[in-house]
């Protein structure tokens, strides 16, 4: 787990949607840099 984790009984604290935040913004570059690979991949 990284530090920012926290245990489950502090769902809603900074830290915690801090982490939920950057792991959804890491999930969205992931998932666009894939996209654009297939792109260059097909040309």
């Amino acid at each position: 787990m990284p530090p920012c984790y926290n245990p489950p009984r502090y769902p809603w604290n900074l830290k915690g949607g801090f982490s939920v935040a950057t792991a959804l913004n890491i999930a969205q570059i992931i998932v666009s840099i894939a996209l654009i690979a297939l792109i260059l991949l097909q040309a």
